[in-house]
């Protein structure tokens, strides 16, 4: 955990309670050094061998190296001296010390308030003995968390997706129960959750306020549910500044009720006749990097996972084929494989469409179709759309094709994944990084947003990220 903010707002105090109450932890004061020494005091505290990115994989090496589960605490952060020249300097910094430190940073706000914003991290990861430090560590918490459906900035978990960003709270009675009421900020359909559990009662539901179990597919079959924003019509909201993690309040029984574009929480008031809503903050409230602030966890996967895909888009959405089902002329063992066995999801968003399957089954195409000339390459699948334009794959190879829509410019090179395993891998990977890029609080988060997705992409299938059809909607195409 590093820490940053004003002078004598009680930072390093909090360290070092934490310091003394956690078991084993590891301390690191940042006051004169590098960058560089900085990390190497890190990466040799905790057993790493010191990674730097001469593979393209370098990243996910050093995420997997893992850090022993201890602590790791960093005072003075704001105090390191410049980093010295790099083979990346920048960017390698910021990604290499992030599977590392997990950094909360709330500037020019007072200790007690530093401690509920840690009680609220300790809580969102499930991290009950952290949580209980901080109640026994003897600060008064002018707010503790009692519940949370809430995104920390740089969190990169698919449950995040389910609460999402939201606004105009209200309370609600559900069967007999108080309710909180939101309505997401992208999809616009209303959820319901518990006032005391927070357990979600219904919703999402795009027609008024659902009764209890109420509610509508994530993804609803043909209809884009607009959860992955694309960066032109991301880049009207917030500067290169954090905004405000709460941008609504409402006092729901004893409790009071945050809401904005992380997700909801409920907290209990220390005063509750005082309360009225956390201290501003100013600068970057509980920044770190992706996978820091879910204990060095972060979700990405290098293969096709049915469990996966149907948390991201639901079980129903995600279709297989009988064996009996699969066209003859789809003779690559790898799509077979995966359209059978793992399954793609029929779904609409982030500026595709994919065929449902299982009901639809695979249409065949001609490469004259496919290319507009017979080349002798044999027959095609059609896969969906995207971006207007079909996606195909190849009965023999299994490559997958992201044809030009009608009117584009021909892509010299319309290759999206060398097979159907590696396109899935990716669309898990990248549909998770549209769905959180419009949660980002800024525009630097949304540009580090952004880099992930690139990263992640490119991890899978160098050659299959080249192409402009994973890359569009991530920049202004205005």
């Amino acid at each position: 955990m590093a820490v940053s903010g004003a002078i004598g707002s009680g930072k390093t105090e909090v360290l070092l309670r934490l310091r003394g109450a956690l078991p084993n932890p590891v301390y690191v004061d940042a006051t004169g050094l590098t960058a560089e020494e900085l990390l190497g005091k890190i990466l040799d505290a905790f057993g790493v061998p010191d990674l730097w990115p001469r593979r393209g994989d370098w990243l996910w090496q050093l995420e997997r190296a893992g850090v022993s589960g201890r602590p790791l605490l960093v005072a003075n952060s704001h105090r390191a001296g410049r980093t010295r020249r790099s083979m990346q300097p920048s960017r390698v910094l910021k990604r290499v010390l992030g599977p590392l430190v997990r950094h909360a940073g709330v500037g020019s706000v007072s200790q007690p308030e530093w401690a509920a914003w840690l009680h609220l991290m300790a809580t969102v990861r499930g991290d009950s003995r952290a949580a209980q430090t901080l109640e026994h560590s003897g600060i008064a918490l002018p707010w503790r968390t009692r519940w949370a459906h809430w995104r920390p900035p740089y969190g990169w978990r698919t449950r995040y997706l389910r609460g999402g960003s939201v606004t105009e709270i209200s309370e609600v009675e559900a069967g007999g129960r108080v309710a909180v009421a939101a309505k997401g900020r992208w999809d616009r359909r209303v959820r319901l959750w518990d006032a005391d559990s927070g357990d979600l009662i219904a919703g999402p539901w795009s027609d008024g306020i659902p009764e209890p179990g109420q509610s509508e597919p994530l993804w609803p079959r043909g209809q884009d549910n607009d959860l992955a924003q694309g960066w032109t019509e991301l880049n009207a909201f917030g500067s290169s500044l954090a905004g405000p993690q709460f941008t609504e309040v409402l006092r729901v029984g004893d409790g009071v009720v945050l809401a904005g574009i992380g997700g909801v929480v409920m907290v209990a008031p220390g005063e509750p006749d005082a309360f009225k809503q956390p201290e501003p903050t100013h600068g970057s409230a509980l920044l770190g990097h992706f996978g820091l602030v879910d204990n060095n966890a972060q979700d990405f996967w290098d293969e096709p996972d049915r469990t996966v895909l149907e948390e991201l888009f639901e079980s129903q959405a995600v279709q297989r084929l009988e064996a009996t089902g699969l066209p003859p002329g789809l003779r690559n063992e790898d799509a077979r494989h995966v359209l059978r066995e793992v399954g793609l999801p029929a779904f609409t968003g982030a500026e595709m469409s994919l065929v449902a399957v299982a009901e639809e089954g695979l249409t065949e195409l001609t490469a004259e179709e496919v290319w507009g000339e017979d080349d002798g390459s044999g027959t095609y699948y059609l896969l969906g759309t995207w971006l207007d334009g079909r996606i195909v794959v190849h009965g023999d190879s299994g490559t997958v094709h992201r044809l030009p829509a009608e009117g584009e410019e021909d892509d010299s090179d319309p290759e999206v994944a060398a097979s159907v395993s590696q396109f899935v891998t990716m669309l898990q990977n990248y549909v998770l990084g549209r769905c959180l890029l419009p949660m980002a609080s800024s525009r630097t988060e949304r540009e580090d947003v952004r880099d992930e997705i690139e990263d992640s992409l490119t991890a899978i299938d160098e050659d299959g990220d080249a192409s402009r059809a994973w890359t569009y909607a991530l920049y202004d195409n205005d």
